[in-house]
């Protein structure tokens, strides 16, 4: 099932299916990055905050799309 990052709930578990990464990401690192698995922590503006499958912080756009793995619990997590 696939939705924008926005009407995910916190703590929910994705793969990004296509997504704008902020611009200091280079090309090939955002390919690679489509392959990781995510969990959401927040909405921060136009960003989000999540960690990949190795814990890294990345920031993939709030209206990225995503394919659901697992839902999260609790509100949109809108800061």
């Amino acid at each position: 099932m696939s939705k924008k990052l926005y009407n995910c709930n916190r703590g929910c578990t994705f793969r990004i299916i296509d997504t704008k990464f902020p611009p200091d990401y280079p090309p090939e690192l955002v390919e690679e990055l489509k392959k990781r698995t995510f969990k959401l922590h927040k909405i921060d503006g136009m960003y989000s905050y999540c960690t990949d499958d190795k814990g890294e912080v990345h920031h993939p756009v709030a209206w990225s799309e995503v394919e659901i793995l697992a839902e999260g619990k609790g509100l949109v997590p809108f800061d």
